[in-house]
């Protein structure tokens, strides 16, 4: 390893204080520190990736997920220690220090992070992404204020700046040069650090400056039980290439309309048509799975450019089998959104499900998420904006 490279270290304590075992936890059938290194595998430019840990299990996992392992003292602090603790046995000119928390980052953004160490003037550099007022009253997500250069001012557990609309998120990752560790490994712990448990106010206390890159990707790191689900719901919905979906009371208000001769007729709304195309220009596919077939239908399908479809078959698992092994995917990498009973062994067989807003309550406990829009209001421009912003 030459003294240009740069390191990714994830720093991964099994005595978390708010949710022992962390790193261990199972989060969509994997334990969370499995997701935190493929994400960092991803990184192009970083030269490796190693896990500091104070514990053999937690070793073993992150060997198996393709990373190197070095056991350090369990009575390192945070995770800043926990890197220079392994600085001598993995030798590098700059290091990203990852959270062992963070399964959402963004291997782009590690890699533009490791680019700018290269040249930007300031001591560390970090990440953010702008959260709602009300995610900002989360203590979990980790607040931060920047002036107007973009290097943080403040970072609290409080929603800041008091009195805003607009408010920033922080990332766990901190990327360093060599010589910006060896000044922060000779500053002592601050009353700011242990009241807000943060160890970047150590650093800004000592005048050093932290340069916060905006990033556009979501990000929730597993901090206390309660942040499990809304992590494990981002990670499936990452994992999902093609959309199955119901016809009748999802693309329509499920409502049958006669022409004059007879004829089937249907309403369809165009915002649906418009994600349909969005989902499909980002590798996501789309397939009907219907119980119902017609004119109108077949019509609809022909404008969207809609290719996969099983029409006219009440049977939605054996459809929805069907048409995974068609579209050469896995049924767990697939989405299900269904309005009624008969949609629920599709529902069951996929990965994650969606139920529209009016669907029956038996529907929508069975279902993932319930979505905000009833059925042929525009449901699936709701699925396809939720896959889309889960997509690092």
């Amino acid at each position: 390893m030459t003294a240009g490279d740069c390191l990714i270290v994830i720093p991964a304590r099994y005595g978390s204080t708010r949710l022992p075992g962390k790193p261990l936890i199972p989060i969509a059938g994997k334990p969370l520190i499995s997701w935190v290194v493929e994400a960092a595998l991803q990184a192009e430019k970083a030269s490796g990736v190693v896990v500091a840990t104070d514990h053999p299990e937690i070793a073993e996992v992150a060997l198996a997920a393709g990373a190197q392992a070095a056991l350090t003292s369990s009575a390192l602090r945070n995770g800043t220690e926990r890197l220079m603790a392994v600085m001598a046995d993995f030798p590098a000119g700059y290091y990203l220090n990852l959270q062992g928390d963070e399964p959402l980052v963004n291997p782009v953004d590690l890699d533009r992070l490791i680019t700018e160490l290269h040249s930007n003037a300031a001591d560390v550099l970090s990440l953010c992404h702008p959260i709602t007022a009300d995610q900002a009253q989360e203590p979990s997500r980790v607040k931060v204020v920047r002036g107007q250069n973009g290097r943080a001012i403040y970072f609290s557990r409080s929603p800041i700046p008091y009195g805003s609309s607009r408010f920033e998120q922080h990332v766990g990752v901190y990327g360093f040069s060599v010589r910006a560790l060896a000044t922060i490994c000779q500053l002592q712990p601050t009353a700011l650090e242990e009241q807000e448990g943060l160890e970047q106010l150590r650093w800004l206390e000592a005048g050093l400056s932290l340069q916060l890159l905006s990033t556009q990707t979501p990000n929730l790191g597993v901090d206390c039980p309660e942040d499990v689900a809304p992590v494990e719901h981002m990670l499936k919905l990452r994992q999902i290439k093609a959309l199955l979906c119901d016809v009748d009371g999802v693309l329509t208000d499920g409502r049958l309309w006669y022409g004059p001769e007879g004829e089937e007729l249907k309403a369809f709304h165009a915002r649906d048509g418009s994600a349909i195309n969005e989902l499909r220009q980002n590798g996501i596919e789309v397939a009907l799975v219907s119980g119902r077939d017609s004119l109108a239908l077949r019509r609809r399908m022909a404008e969207l450019g809609i290719q996969h479809a099983v029409l006219g078959q009440a049977d939605k698992a054996s459809a929805c089998r069907q048409m995974a092994a068609e579209l050469g995917v896995d049924l767990h990498a697939c989405v299900y959104v269904g309005d009624d009973s008969l949609d629920l062994p599709g529902m069951a067989l996929c990965g994650w499900s969606f139920a529209v807003a009016d669907a029956p309550e038996v529907v929508q406990s069975a279902a993932g998420s319930v979505l905000s829009t009833r059925g042929g209001e525009g449901a699936i421009r709701e699925v396809a904006k939720m896959l889309l912003v889960a997509k690092p």
